[in-house]
């Protein structure tokens, strides 16, 4: 038997709802206003290129400056495949007659604390900052310091957590706190990063 669906702007259901709770919904924060700014976040291309420790990228330019402007010769020397959309002779042009190499490498934090080193002028400053030496995830857990401390070897219980040595800041309450079904998406994220049974971290 059909039944009708109600609709509601911003709500299109394909299915009938039960709407009784909307208000309740309602009343918590969007992710538009959790992440006020978004996008696709960084895409890139070539990464064995364009992405690597920042000695190892400045010899890479060096290098790449002397080679003579032949589209073949620059992507044979430096094994680089062609790729629709970008064009190896705009990064030559860009860089061949620049002796300031050292403005272009920047930080990137490439992976799970894996932090490198990229050619691009126009990264943001990173909202957060990682504290501490250790990078093996344990007992994490948040506390309200500087802003807000996201610590990843804490000690004691989820209710009676302490401090750890090393973790990132500054993280937002609501930030950590944020769920999706049922999730808490910053503790999950890095507990998926740590020791599972039988295996180190």
């Amino acid at each position: 038997m059909d039944k009708r669906v109600s609709i509601n702007s911003p709500f299109y259901p394909l299915i009938p709802q039960d709407v009784s709770r909307r208000a309740e919904y309602e009343a918590g924060f969007s992710v538009i206003e959790l992440f006020p700014t978004n996008g696709a976040g960084i895409t890139t291309a070539h990464d064995d290129f364009v992405i690597g420790g920042r000695e190892g990228l400045l010899r890479r330019f060096q290098r790449f400056q002397k080679v003579e402007r032949d589209d073949h010769i620059l992507h044979q020397e430096f094994k680089v495949k062609r790729k629709m959309g970008w064009n190896i002779l705009d990064g030559y042009d860009n860089i061949k007659e620049d002796s300031n190499l050292e403005k272009y490498p920047h930080p990137i934090s490439y992976g799970s604390f894996d932090n490198q080193h990229m050619e691009s002028p126009t990264l943001d400053t990173p909202r957060t900052s990682f504290i501490g030496n250790n990078r093996r995830v344990g007992k994490v857990g948040w506390t309200p310091d500087e802003g807000g401390t996201v610590w990843i070897d804490g000690k004691g219980s989820k209710a009676r957590f302490k401090p750890g040595t090393s973790g990132f800041h500054p993280v937002p309450e609501d930030v950590w706190n944020f769920h999706v079904g049922g999730y808490q998406v910053c503790e999950k994220w890095l507990k998926d990063r740590g020791p599972k049974k039988g295996k180190p971290g």
